[in-house]
């Protein structure tokens, strides 16, 4: 056990103090509105991967800000619809993009993407922050709400449901997100700021239980 642990008994019933300040949600009701004047436009390239009964695309889209976020999309190469699965993943841990698992959700029925968090891997970041940081993106932009490297990085997480479910092969009504670490944060956050995920899975979330 490490000494910062609470015991096993009162993690199993612990829950975190609530510290949302009063315009929380209409913070976050007016972030959507935001990223709902923002079309999509959403683009599929295809990928030529040595798999049979599978088909792989490159997907990007337009998200907060104008952000061109991509990522693997990955779907059983049969008539659907499919259930479908959204994979956020952990703090730039993402070097291969993820793009064998996803083949390895479509091989077993599901229609999968694998999100690449903005300025993270390959995903554009458009968020500029006004003042210096420390490295990495934990810290830009943190002084205002309205300029946190989050605030982007939780829209773009809840636009790539909107576009998945937006597709013909995939059932809208059989849509989850999971992530671990990061992903399992992003996980959280989607699955609280959009009502299209059916199921959340969130494996050891980071970037949660906090202000």
């Amino acid at each position: 056990m490490q000494l910062f642990d609470l015991p096993l008994d009162q993690l199993q019933t612990y829950k975190p103090e609530k510290t949302a300040p009063k315009d929380f949600s209409e913070f976050w009701k007016l972030s959507l509105e935001e990223l709902a004047k923002v079309q999509a436009e959403p683009d599929l390239q295809p990928v030529d991967y040595p798999a049979d009964g599978v088909k792989v695309y490159r997907l990007t889209y337009k998200s907060f800000e104008n952000a061109r976020i991509t990522g693997w999309y990955a779907v059983p190469d049969k008539e659907g619809p499919h259930p479908a699965i959204v994979k956020y993943h952990g703090y730039n841990a993402s070097y291969d993009g993820e793009i064998h698992e996803m083949v390895n959700w479509a091989l077993h029925g599901y229609a999968a993407f694998g999100m690449l968090v903005r300025g993270q891997q390959s995903s554009e970041d458009t968020s500029i922050s006004p003042h210096g940081h420390a490295l990495g993106w934990m810290t830009k932009g943190i002084l205002d709400k309205d300029t946190y490297y989050y605030r982007g990085v939780y829209l773009d997480a809840v636009r790539a449901l909107e576009v998945i479910s937006s597709f013909d092969e995939v059932d809208e009504t059989r849509i989850g997100v999971t992530g671990g670490s990061q992903g399992g944060g992003l996980t959280i956050a989607a699955a609280a700021l959009s009502d299209i995920p059916k199921a959340a899975v969130a494996d050891y979330p980071y970037l949660s239980n906090f202000e």
